[in-house]
Parts: C-alpha cells; structure tokens; sequence
C-alpha cells in the first residue's frame, strides 16, 4: 500500500514512507517538516490514532495536516482519528484518482492557509511600523511647535533689542521650516499607503 501511493504522488510531490509510527514520528519532528502526513489507521507498534494524538498535541508537529487510510469498515477508527485532528480520509483500496485530487486539494488549502498568514505577519509588522513612526513623528512635532511658542514669548520680551530680536526670529524660522519638513514626510507616507491599498 505504501509503495502504491508513493508511486501515485511521486511524480508531484517530496514524499518520505515510514514503515510504522515512531518512524512517522521521526520524520513530522525533522527539518524540513512535511505538510501533509498520510497516515494508515493499522500499523505495527504504534496505529495511526496513537500517532496522529501524539502528532497533534505537539506545538511543533500540531500543523501537520493529516489524512487517514482507513478500510471501509473502520468507521469507529476514522470519526476518532477526526476528533483527534485529522482532516480527511482516503478509504482502502486507494484510488489513484482519489488519492491525487485529496492530496491537491489539502495542498491548495495549505499554500492559501500560508499566504494568509504571511499577509497577517506583514500586516502586523507594518502597524507595528506605523506605531512607531506616529511616535516618533509627534516627538518631532512637539520640539518645533515647543521652539516656536518659547521663542515667540521671547521675542515679546526683547522687542527693543534688535540683534536679540533677530535671533529669536531667526530661530522662529528654522523651527518652522523643520516642522514643514517633518508634515511633508508625513504626508508623502500616506501617499504611498494610500496607492499601496488602491
């Protein structure tokens, strides 16, 4: 049975056999960890349930997805090896068909499943981004608006005091320009976001 569907899936997919469970536990716990484990209910040592449990109740084999071979009156077999974790089941005699069309079917959910999660993570990275550029952004605010209100309650002091006067000016107007500068950047940030999600 083992040799007949890694013959079926050669042809289009990395496929490693193991001859009974520990073997099967082995390989799920090795880099690189397989993306779909077809698991045979009836196996020496260890049946399929046993290792679909252990597989499953291990934060680093849980994501596995698992597909039972089961005989058509192991009905018992197959509802338990779901409520473990399984998410399909492929009875025996395997169909090459059946098999095929399983497997690819499981395969298209898992590359969907992984895009999905790569856009979360870039999604959470970019508003973690945000956060701190919205952080930093309202600290350079802050200090030019600061320059100016304390530089403008200066100048009011030191009207009569031309050269004085001038500086305060002067510094009135670097502030301003820094504070330009920094809502440009702002505003060129939402630009790009805003095409981003167009």
């Amino acid at each position: 049975l083992f040799r007949s569907i890694s013959d079926i899936l050669r042809k289009d997919y990395k496929v490693k056999a193991a001859l009974n469970g520990k073997k099967a536990l082995q390989i799920c716990t090795k880099d690189p960890q397989p993306d779909i484990v077809l698991l045979d209910i009836m196996m020496p040592e260890m049946d399929g349930l046993e290792v679909c449990k252990r597989l499953k109740s291990d934060p680093s084999t849980q994501h596995i997805t698992v597909i039972f071979l089961s005989a058509l009156e192991q009905t018992e077999h197959i509802i338990k090896g779901l409520e473990l974790g399984a998410v399909d089941y492929i009875t025996k005699p395997a169909n090459p068909a059946i098999v095929k069309s399983r497997v690819q079917a499981h395969c298209r959910s898992i590359e969907s499943n992984r895009i999905m999660r790569t856009q979360i993570d870039t999604m959470l990275e970019n508003a973690r981004l945000r956060d701190e550029f919205d952080s930093l952004n309202q600290n350079e605010l802050i200090q030019p608006v600061a320059n100016i209100k304390n530089s403008t309650e200066q100048l009011v002091n030191h009207l009569h005091d031309a050269e004085k006067a001038q500086q305060y000016i002067d510094f009135i107007q670097q502030s301003c320009s820094n504070l330009q500068l920094h809502i440009d950047s702002i505003s060129a940030l939402n630009k790009i976001e805003q095409q981003e999600y167009e």
